[in-house]
């Protein structure tokens, strides 16, 4: 929602894979946590107390990041670049070379929602968006604000819906 919701208020077309890419971006997190032997707890434990990324953690705990692991499985489905690309730049998005839209919407939505509370982990406000990424889509801050607002509103939408649906009208 956030990433096609920015590329509306930056009057882009749309690119072809976004909303894949989106929604792909943190699969690596979904790999990693599918092994006993991962310890979100030590990783978000040592971020912490070492005042590193996450993704920094995860490379000092495991030796890989979710962005590493997650690019390996897209790319092993045969997922275009551009979503290849987005999964394993989504927090380096000055590293894209493929198709830095795509890249640099996905991480500006992603950081976005973290900074909303949306799949927010415990780190979620160290976030802030890449400067490289704002400077590619010629954004400011305060766009963020409406973006911010315009996902919490959808998510408010679907929630009624489904609600609705299950027989519960509140």
């Amino acid at each position: 929602i956030a990433a096609t919701r920015l590329a509306q208020i930056l009057k882009a077309s749309i690119p072809e894979h976004l909303f894949a890419a989106a929604l792909t971006h943190d699969i690596g997190k979904v790999v990693l946590g599918t092994f006993p032997e991962v310890n979100p707890k030590a990783i978000t434990s040592l971020a912490l107390e070492q005042r590193i990324s996450f993704e920094q953690a995860e490379q000092k705990t495991l030796g890989i990041d979710h962005e590493e692991v997650g690019a390996f499985l897209v790319e092993h489905w045969c997922m275009p670049m551009s979503i290849v690309d987005s999964v394993r730049f989504h927090h380096r998005p000055e590293r894209a070379v493929q198709d830095p839209l795509i890249v640099n919407l996905v991480h500006v939505a992603d950081v976005v929602c973290l900074m909303a509370g949306v799949g927010a982990s415990i780190d979620a406000l160290s976030y802030r968006p890449s400067s490289h990424a704002m400077q590619r889509l010629g954004l400011q801050l305060g766009v963020l604000d409406q973006i911010v607002y315009d996902v919490l509103n959808e998510l408010l939408k679907v929630r009624t819906l489904f609600r609705f649906r299950e027989g519960s009208p509140q």
